[in-house]
């Protein structure tokens, strides 16, 4: 008769003969010596088959199915997780988008008024060289030079140039020449950024955006220089003014005579304007720069603050 013996160590079973009860064996599976005891036999252990449907074919279909089904929602998975991250950064694109036109706006304004900035202080430094000039001559300098037979030679603009760069580039202007003379010619494209303003669409451009306004009264009269003492250091006597669409190289001899003010309040060219947001930058005799709004600038307020007045 059979019976069942359990390793008391390890728990494996063994089948053995009823004649070795009471015997001492060695356990097959972890050596363990013990001595064989009564035991029931147990029923052999038979794993739970799956349950199938149907006969060999139907199951085999089905396992086909199944494994096709994981495969499947494999791939569903590992096509998912591309789509989702594709579409995620579509979205965190048209965001940005949508992101960076709101913000355009605003970064568009702050750099406008880096260069309006900009633009003041490069007339404040034009300015500034007039007065340098002033303080060397006792006088103004004339809106141009002339020649012998009075045909205008150099800007004001060129006059000043030794207070505002160095005096080897002025030393190498004719000024016996007139400005567009062949030697003359060949150094309109130097310092040309001292005269443009930074919002100008042409940054490249060689033409001025500072302006004098030339005629009786001014400070700039015409090739007769004014004195020093004919306006107060502190003056609110406009000395410059800015233009928009200008088509005077800075060399030029040539700004805007006062009898053609109110026609450059509206021209197309070499008009009273800027290219800023809402007003026109203007230097005042003494160096001082202000912006006056557009609304508020007319040919009439214009001529009243150009005027030169001792009272002032």
């Amino acid at each position: 008769m059979a019976i069942s013996f359990s390793c008391p160590s390890c728990g494996a079973i063994a089948q053995l003969d009823d004649n070795q009860q009471g015997q001492n064996i060695s356990c097959s599976r972890c050596g363990m010596v013990s001595q064989v005891t009564l035991s029931p036999a147990l029923p052999p252990v038979i794993a739970a088959a799956p349950a199938w449907s149907g006969n060999t074919a139907g199951n085999t279909a089905g396992n086909m199915a199944e494994r096709t089904a994981d495969n499947s929602a494999t791939l569903i998975l590992g096509l998912t997780v591309p789509i989702f991250i594709v579409l995620l950064f579509v979205g965190l694109l048209f965001c940005g988008g949508v992101g960076m036109a709101l913000l355009l706006p605003a970064v568009q304004q702050v750099r406008e008024a880096a260069r309006k900035t900009a633009c003041k202080n490069q007339l404040r430094q034009i300015s500034m060289a007039i007065e340098m000039y002033k303080a060397v001559h006792g006088n103004y300098p004339p809106a141009y030079s002339v020649d012998e037979q009075g045909k205008p030679l150099h800007s004001w603009r060129t006059l000043i140039l030794p207070h505002m760069v160095s005096a080897d580039f002025y030393d190498q202007i004719r000024m016996e020449e007139p400005w567009d003379s062949p030697h003359n010619s060949r150094l309109h494209d130097r310092h040309a950024e001292f005269f443009g303003c930074p919002s100008s669409p042409n940054s490249r451009s060689t033409n001025t955006s500072y302006v004098a306004i030339v005629g009786p009264g001014m400070i700039f009269s015409g090739p007769k220089a004014t004195v020093a003492n004919a306006v107060p250091s502190a003056s609110s006597t406009i000395l410059l003014v800015e233009i928009a669409e200008s088509d005077i190289h800075w060399m030029e001899p040539r700004d805007i005579k006062a009898a053609d003010l109110a026609r450059a309040m509206r021209h197309d060219v070499n008009r009273v304007d800027s290219h800023h947001n809402m007003s026109v930058n203007v230097a005042y005799a003494g160096g001082t720069v202000q912006a006056i709004p557009k609304t508020e600038l007319s040919a009439k307020r214009l001529r009243s603050l150009l005027t030169v007045d001792p009272k002032d």
